[in-house]
């Protein structure tokens, strides 16, 4: 049987933001690719000591060389940065400003896939080691393991953010982002809103409470919030693709595209909106066009999950079955095992196996191992209660059908595809 089921369960876009601990967001357009510490030398001290007129004159040699590693660290020179931070702190081994700037030179050297970030962790502990109730020490390392996809370990330390500073906005957007990535999508939107009680202008809650409302099925609610963002900022990219994306799963594939479109043209080389563009034209049956798009961004960003999925259905859609199932397997090694994407990917994996290549036992081993664990994902039991009703254990599937009946009585069987957007990260 051909696949023309298709349906679209999108994931919120993480935008990568980046931030100082003292100096706070640096944002351009929603956007930044690396800190950007401004404190000159003598605000620094000054900062420190309480004394706002702290005379440039009276610096010592270290001070010298923080200011020159926050100059190079605010040029994006990062790893020159780290190098005379390493110089303040062979001085200075406790000096609070250094450990925390070189952690996060470290963290956005790590977000990049250009170093470890364990020593940015490590910088951040040492923090602690002298001030155990360092905010931003706490929430960076909670951010660090959230891009190591360890979203558990860091949600405890968002917590203890939030059990010292209850309103740390930062904090709360980062632990909607962890919750929703585990696909606890009601819990994240209670965050944003939490967010948006503080700053209810704050985009990117705005943004992502979008995408909440929309994997909720909250379809009306999610277009309402991108049009506010729309009529503030009509280049907002992510909110044209976020408003793409919700249009696709409303059926309404015109629109999508015209959205859609009017992201691409604003950031052409966007994996994420190259990606959002392929799913639509593979919805409306351009599956070659489709699968060009996602090659594309795929050569941007080859560990881009979702567009692995996303391009597994456009090849099922062209009887590609096998290219399908590698294609999905490609995807599952590149998903952190407590991400909830992961049941997407396998539920797709499980659909092509049981309902078209016919390895049914192969197919079911995988769905209803999970299902024992996850017996309110309504993927696995879709795919589970096809299989069973095409190899004729009615009986069984009908058991299934009334669970996902119970679950969601509007629900449609279908492979799922996955929101690529810029990879989930945290403030720091």
């Amino acid at each position: 049987m051909g696949i023309s089921w298709l349906c679209l369960v999108s994931v919120a876009i993480s935008l990568i933001f980046v931030i100082d601990p003292y100096t706070g967001i640096q944002v351009v357009d929603g956007e930044s690719s690396f800190p950007m510490p401004i404190f000159t030398l003598n605000f620094a001290r000054a900062f420190e000591d309480g004394d706002q007129n702290v005379r440039l004159e009276n610096v010592s040699d270290s001070d010298a060389l923080l200011n020159s590693a926050l100059k190079l660290h605010s040029l994006g020179k990062l790893p020159d940065a780290i190098d005379m931070y390493d110089k303040v702190l062979a001085i200075e081994p406790k000096n609070i400003i250094a450990l925390l700037n070189k952690g996060q030179a470290l963290h956005s050297l790590g977000n990049l896939s250009l170093g470890n970030l364990s020593d940015a962790i490590e910088s951040y502990d040492k923090v602690l080691a002298i001030e155990p109730k360092n905010i931003n020490a706490l929430n960076n390392i909670g951010s660090a393991y959230h891009k190591l996809g360890k979203y558990q370990t860091a949600i405890r330390y968002y917590d203890k953010v939030l059990d010292i500073d209850a309103n740390f906005v930062r904090t709360l957007f980062n632990k909607g982002e962890a919750l929703d990535i585990q696909g606890k999508d009601q819990d994240a939107l209670k965050l944003y809103d939490r967010v948006l009680d503080i700053d209810g202008n704050n985009i990117n809650a705005l943004n992502n409470k979008g995408n909440a409302l929309h994997d909720l099925g909250r379809n009306q609610e999610a277009i309402v919030l991108f049009d506010k963002l729309l009529a503030k900022n009509a280049s907002n990219v992510n909110a044209l693709n976020n408003k793409g994306w919700t249009l696709v799963s409303m059926g309404d594939y015109k629109g999508a595209y015209e959205s859609i479109d009017k992201a691409l043209k604003l950031k052409p080389n966007d994996a994420s909106i190259i990606d959002s563009m392929a799913v639509t034209l593979d919805r409306l049956g351009k599956h070659h066009r489709a699968i060009q798009l996602f090659d594309d961004a795929l050569r941007i960003d080859r560990n881009n999950s979702a567009s692995l999925n996303n391009k597994g259905i456009a090849v099922a859609n062209l009887g590609r079955y096998h290219d399908a199932v590698s294609l999905f397997d490609e995807a599952l090694a590149k998903i952190s095992s407590e991400d909830a994407l992961r049941l997407d990917v396998i539920s797709n994996k499980a659909f092509v196996l049981g309902l078209e290549l016919n390895e049914y036992d192969k197919a079911l081993k995988l769905t209803e191992a999970l299902l024992l664990q996850h017996s309110n994902h309504k993927g696995l039991i879709c795919a589970t209660l096809e299989i069973y009703n095409v190899t004729g254990y009615v009986g069984i599937s009908d058991y299934y059908q009334k669970n996902l009946t119970q679950l969601d009585p509007n629900y449609q069987c279908e492979l799922i595809e996955l929101q690529s957007g810029i990879e989930k990260e945290a403030f720091v």
